[in-house]
Parts: C-alpha cells; sequence; structure tokens
C-alpha cells in the first residue's frame, strides 16, 4: 500500500499531460446532448474529473498510430489501482498514464482508484481515437475545402492583418480561371503539419486563425487525421490541442472548441485536400482474341473503346495522360501507385483484378488481400503505406469490384488504407458496353471544374443509374437494370482546379 501510495504522489507532483512544446490547451466543455455522434472521431472531448479521491485530467481525446499521448492522474487518500484500455489492438495505456496508438479505432480508457480510508472504488472513463494522416504528403501543395459550405481556405494579404479566411469558389470565378490558394503541407517530426504559402503560414493567434511569417513553432503546427467513417469519410479534420479548424457563423476561420458534426458550430469542421498540381491519369484495357460462342460471336474481348478519350479528356486539364493495353500484373501496381487519377476496364471478382491477354487465359490476379486467394499474388494490402496518396481518383470498372471477397476483404477499402481518396466500383456483374457509355459522360463532366462525385453521378444518371451510392448502401439498390457502381471515400474532390 506504502509503495502504490508513494507512486501517486509522485504522480500529484509530477504534471504528466502537459504539452512538451508549448502551453497546454484547455480542454472543451461540450455536454453529452449537444454533440451529433455520426462517427467514431466525435467524441466528447475529455473534460477534468475530480471526485475528492481521484483526480483525471486527460491531454487530449486523439493520438496518432505510433505516438503517445498522457493523462495526468492524482489520488488523494487513494491508491491508483488499475488503467486499462478496452481494446488493446486500438491503443494501450500503462501505469504512467502513457496512451499508445496501435491502430485505426476507439477505445476506451479507464481509471480506477482504491479509497483505503472508506473502503471504496473510484473511476473515470474516456474515449481516445487513434488516427492515420493517409493520403496527405509532407511537402506536397493542396487546396482545402470546407465539406459542408464548399467554402476554400484563401490568404488574405489585402486585410492588413494577413488573416486567413474562406471564401466560395463560384462559377463565374472558374469560368475566368481563378483559383484559390493551395497550402504546402509541412509535416513535423513530432507528426503534425504547418499550412505553408509561401514564406508565410497559418498561424494562431487565440482563437483566430491569422497567416504570418513562418517559423515552425507549436502556434503554426496542427494535428490532421482523415475521418474513416459516417458521412464525411475520406475528409479531414485539422486540430489545435481540443479545439477543431472550423468556420464561424460570420465565415472567419477560427479555432472552435466543438465536436465536428454538431449543429452548435458554423459551417463544419470537415475538410477536403485536393492535390494543386496535375499528375498522372492513367487508363488500362484489354484486347484478345478468345473462343467464339453464342454468347459472344466476335470472339474478342476488347475494353479499349474509350481509352483515346480519357487520355484526351485528361490531357486537356494538364495531366499527363496515357493508356496501356493487356497490362502486367506489375505494370497495373506501378500505375496505381503514381497515379492521380486511375481507371480499370477489364475483368475483375470479388476482391480481385483478373488480368487476361488471350484466349481467355488468367495471366495474374491483383488481389485486395493475400487471404482472399490461396496461391500467391500480389495485393494492395501489401503496398508500402500512404502508396496511393497521389489517387484522387481510382475505378475498377470491372465486375464486382466493390464487393468483399468471401475472406471479407475489398478492393475500395484496401486502396483507401494505401491513400487513395476516392474509389470506384462495381456491386454486380457489368459489360464494357455499359462501362464505355458510363466513361464517355464521364469525361464530358469533367471539364465543367464540379466535385468528381458529381460527374460520376452525372454519367451513371445520363446511361440510366442512378446518384452513386456508398459501399454500405448498396442494399439500397433493387433494379439491376441500374448502373452498378457505388463508392468509398471522399465524394468531395474536385477536377481541375489546377
Amino acid at each position: 500500500v506504502s509503495l502504490l501510495l508513494s507512486f501517486c504522489l509522485i504522480l500529484s507532483l509530477v504534471p504528466l499531460s502537459l504539452s512538451a512544446e508549448g502551453p497546454p490547451t484547455p480542454l472543451g466543455s461540450i455536454e453529452a446532448g449537444e454533440v451529433d455522434f455520426n462517427d467514431p472521431g466525435d467524441t466528447v472531448q475529455p473534460m477534468n474529473y475530480d471526485d475528492g479521491n481521484l483526480y483525471v485530467s486527460p491531454a487530449a481525446d486523439y493520438v496518432k498510430v505510433g505516438s503517445t499521448t498522457t493523462v495526468y492522474i492524482e489520488c488523494y487518500d487513494a491508491y491508483l489501482e488499475e488503467v486499462s484500455s478496452s481494446n488493446t489492438d486500438v491503443a494501450t495505456i500503462n501505469s504512467n498514464g502513457v496512451i499508445s496508438g496501435i491502430s485505426p479505432g476507439v477505445a476506451t480508457i479507464t481509471i480506477e482508484a482504491y479509497d483505503y480510508t472508506n473502503s471504496d472504488y473510484h473511476g473515470y472513463s474516456f474515449d481516445v481515437t487513434v488516427f492515420e494522416d493517409v493520403g496527405l504528403q509532407s511537402g506536397e501543395t493542396y487546396f482545402v475545402q470546407s465539406h459542408v459550405s464548399a467554402h476554400y481556405l484563401i490568404s488574405q494579404p489585402s486585410s492588413g492583418t494577413m488573416a486567413a479566411a474562406v471564401a466560395p469558389l463560384t462559377e463565374e470565378e472558374k469560368s475566368y480561371g481563378y483559383v484559390n490558394d493551395s497550402w504546402q503541407l509541412v509535416q513535423h517530426s513530432d507528426g503534425k503539419y504547418s499550412f505553408c504559402y509561401g514564406t508565410k503560414a497559418l498561424t494562431l493567434s487565440g482563437v483566430n486563425v491569422t497567416y504570418a511569417d513562418y517559423t515552425g513553432s507549436y502556434y503554426q503546427k496542427f494535428t490532421v487525421y482523415r475521418v474513416n467513417v459516417g458521412s464525411h469519410r475520406g475528409g479531414y479534420v485539422i486540430r489545435y490541442g481540443n479545439f477543431y479548424m472550423g468556420i464561424s457563423s460570420s465565415n472567419e476561420l477560427k479555432l472552435l472548441p466543438f465536436i465536428p458534426g454538431s449543429s452548435t458550430t458554423g459551417s463544419g469542421h470537415y475538410w477536403s485536400f485536393i492535390n494543386a498540381t496535375a499528375g498522372e491519369a492513367n487508363i488500362v484495357g484489354f484486347d484478345y482474341t478468345r473462343p467464339v460462342t453464342q454468347k459472344d460471336p466476335d470472339g474478342r474481348f476488347n475494353s479499349t473503346t474509350e481509352l483515346g478519350c480519357f487520355v484526351f479528356a485528361y490531357s486537356n486539364l494538364g495531366y499527363s495522360a496515357d493508356d496501356t493495353v493487356n497490362p502486367s500484373s506489375e505494370k497495373v501496381q506501378t500505375l496505381l501507385k503514381s497515379s492521380s487519377a486511375f481507371v480499370y476496364t477489364g475483368h475483375g471478382a470479388p476482391g480481385k483484378l483478373l488480368l487476361y491477354t488471350t484466349n481467355d487465359d488468367i495471366t495474374d490476379i491483383i488481389v485486395a488481400h493475400p487471404d482472399v486467394v490461396s496461391s500467391t499474388r500480389p495485393a494492395i494490402s501489401d503496398f508500402a503505406a500512404n502508396s496511393m496518396h497521389r489517387a484522387e481518383l481510382v475505378m475498377y470498372l470491372a465486375c464486382n469490384t466493390g464487393v468483399s471477397a468471401t475472406s471479407g476483404h475489398n478492393l475500395l477499402i484496401e486502396s483507401y488504407k494505401k491513400g487513395a481518396k476516392l474509389i470506384i466500383g462495381t456491386y454486380r456483374t457489368t459489360n464494357t458496353l455499359d462501362s464505355d457509355a458510363f466513361l464517355r459522360e464521364f469525361e464530358l463532366a469533367l471539364g465543367l471544374g464540379l466535385t468528381i462525385k458529381y460527374c460520376l453521378d452525372y454519367a451513371s444518371m445520363r446511361v440510366g443509374g442512378q446518384a452513386l451510392l456508398t459501399l454500405e448502401t448498396v442494399s439500397q439498390i433493387n433494379d439491376t437494370n441500374e448502373f452498378p457502381l457505388i463508392y468509398y471515400g471522399d465524394g468531395n474532390q474536385v477536377v481541375g482546379l489546377h
């Protein structure tokens, strides 16, 4: 008992949760009833707990995979009985109050103390979100757009204070070639990001987000992570301490002590990061002979009809566009990792891309995960972390590519995990004529400067389908004549801003 009491006294003298890099940020005070619980990320800010025997002060309710955060614990006439995590695969906590992020998800942290005077137990629990900043790359530039209001983050050098603000991009402005400011992300050794524009950077001044000379100070360092569930999947949250960067009701950029998605916030706290430079656009197709049958009297499989039009459309948008016929699996893997836009037209199956060359012989298979097939095949899950971060759009236009394999693994989800922003697949059998018709309409819509999701919806409805549904809502589709497309990720990506 004396040893445990000494440990608690030591904890009371050494604040475990104070920030090592600057002034501690006060915790929020949102009541549970004010929170719209749409995603695991939308947890109540951890508040200080004090019942007279146990005092707990979490530094934050989030931690990055591979990083740590701490919780300050004090015991009064009590000793620390137990610290625990509800899911040690997501996060762990040790006896010093150090919480380690293991994998993306949410874990409940529980602190318990025993009051030896009154022989009573005291406890406090709070949720910790463990995140990854997948899809972003330090040194690259992005347009940053609000998910909810479609306002863009811009600089305002004419304001005198160089304040950062948000402004909408109108269709008239687009027609005159106006683009919003793009921001270079600089990632620091602690995993946080600075938003740089020339020699300036977003800088905190109280709760206001201003625009000042870049120094790399803690007032210019933000935590950025991707939301992986709910209606804002694929969007990002920008945090400083336990406050969120968002748009106030007067359209000012501020740090607000609210939960993303709460009805009490202004225009919202979710952001899209849109590539500011045009990269590669690649499309692959297959053209080969196969046995003549009543079903296939031409004795030919050809998914290359629209390749040239795709290259033309993306070239006009400034991309380095190219097409490949009968590619090897090595080629497809390379293009998946290097492309800003990638389209696969050919054969597919749940969790698989089936690569044919002649006479319907499979030359190779690319799978979502090694467990999809019994033999050794190249798997997207085995790609290096964040290796598809360039991909603003990936389309798998082949049969059942949006359907999970019997192992539970899915091409769309595994591509998303590797950093792709928006991934399209099919939920049933399709054919090359449908795919060609869809691609033609999609290419026509590309030049409008609208979101990729809008272009996809337009194309789908033009060929007799409906607006694309998410992977989870495929059960709502009953008409087998509808064009069978579903999506996963951030539908707010915008084509052609660069």
